[in-house]
């Protein structure tokens, strides 16, 4: 089923028993090698970074109170009748449609709602890294950014698709024929306003997820609308520009910073032990024009409970090799199973890669990347090449 409206070809389908959406713009939009996710510093981005999910988003969480919103649908009256006679509703369906239709539109609105969006949710990504407005409403410039490489996500989800902005947002006529097809286009559609934020959209997909709609949905339960992704897909993070107190940061030469935390501040501490425990690439805002923002790249050392140090990357086209990349590199050269010992003692003897501090690599090292890539690592007698062997 498709439908070309809106200067965009919308399609649903199905393979394997599964939906298949796609999104169409008249005027082609190739889609970025990455997208970025702009986070409050709070206990919940921190956990979710942590732990490497997104939350999708139910309509009635999204910061625009229009973004998906219910009366952008209108349904013709088999739909209603499919709708409410398959959810227990108790009135006489063509008495309400005939007498009150009004009614027998919003009940069938906040119904299909409830039905869809608990297997459906929103993860919203954007093109720009740099948007002035986005750094201000959404992280008060204190908050920190993610870079995905989004190729590598591999969660149940469709997408990613441009935002179709509009100056006015139409309704859409629903039957029976073109259900899927409308949930599709009211998840697509925003008010130009917005249209600076250049938004890129993946609808993940679970079945029976939580709605947080109301008070009777919490209570009924459901799946987490929690949704892991591999932690390669993170390809760097920027630092707002607000997101250390002046005080904080005492610069030591030309590369390096060295960032002084108080005892309080447990989330800045969690949050920056985890760039450098997992050799981040990592982006410090600075502010040397008006109303623009840039970023310094470097990598974070931790030196003690409070204290790191930011050394600035000299060269942008020629960074050092993390730990994983590191890993990756020496196995393809040898093109072999290996084990913890032999990479640990192949790295330190090739010096592929350094440590900030100058020590050696050791095997509980290489041991401690199986959580983040389990792909990586084999436990049987026949690892194939490119593998650590953990026999």
């Amino acid at each position: 089923m498709e439908v070309n409206k809106f200067e965009c070809t919308y399609r649903t389908g199905r393979q394997n028993g599964s939906i298949v959406f796609e999104v169409i713009p008249d005027e082609e939009r190739p889609v970025p090698e990455s997208l970025f996710k702009l986070y409050e510093l709070n206990k919940f981005s921190v956990d979710a970074l942590c732990k490497s999910y997104f939350y999708a988003a139910h309509p009635c969480q999204l910061n625009d109170y229009f973004d998906c919103h219910e009366k952008l649908l209108e349904f013709d009256d088999q739909l209603i009748i499919n709708f409410l006679g398959n959810g227990g509703f108790h009135e006489n369906i063509q008495d309400l449609i005939k007498n009150d239709p009004k009614r027998a539109q919003k009940i069938t609105r906040e119904t299909f709602r409830e039905v869809f969006f608990k297997k459906i949710g929103v993860v919203s990504l954007t093109e720009n890294p740099f948007n002035l407005l986005m750094w201000s409403y959404y992280t008060n410039h204190k908050g920190f950014q993610v870079q995905y490489d989004h190729g590598k996500f591999s969660f149940n989800n469709h997408g990613p698709f441009a935002i179709n902005y509009r100056e006015n947002l139409e309704i859409i006529r629903m039957s029976p024929s073109n259900v899927e097809l409308g949930v599709l286009m009211q998840t697509n559609l925003k008010h130009k306003v917005w249209q600076h934020e250049k938004e890129w959209r993946f609808l993940a997909e679970k079945e029976n997820m939580e709605s947080p709609s109301s008070e009777v949905m919490r209570n009924e339960g459901g799946e987490s609308r929690k949704f892991p992704y591999s932690f390669s897909a993170i390809n760097s993070i920027q630092l707002g520009i607000r997101f250390f107190d002046v005080e904080e940061v005492i610069p030591e030469n030309k590369y390096t910073l060295r960032i002084s935390l108080k005892l309080k501040d447990v989330l800045k501490r969690k949050f920056l032990s985890f760039l450098a425990e997992n050799e981040i690439n990592t982006g410090i805002s600075i502010s040397q024009e008006l109303n623009k923002i840039d970023f310094r790249y470097g990598r974070l050392m931790r030196i003690d409970k409070l204290t790191f140090v930011f050394t600035v990357f000299e060269d942008l086209n020629n960074l050092p090799l993390t730990l994983h990349e590191a890993i990756i590199k020496l196995l393809q050269h040898e093109d072999r199973a290996m084990n913890a010992k032999e990479i640990a003692d192949k790295l330190n003897q090739n010096g592929w890669y350094q440590k900030s501090d100058g020590s050696l690599v050791k095997t509980n090292q290489i041991h401690a990347r199986k959580n983040k890539y389990p792909d990586l690592f084999s436990v049987d007698n026949t690892a194939k090449p490119q593998l650590i062997d953990l026999v």
